[in-house]
């Protein structure tokens, strides 16, 4: 999981988004 308090205080990357709409998609169950 990442970590939010990281991405508070860090400028998003487009990777970390990326990462983090998988992570989404794992805890929906359902692919974006």
């Amino acid at each position: 999981m990442l970590d939010l308090k990281s991405l508070a205080t860090s400028r998003p990357t487009w990777p970390d988004l990326s990462t983090l709409l998988r992570n989404w998609s794992r805890l929906c169950g359902e692919p974006l």
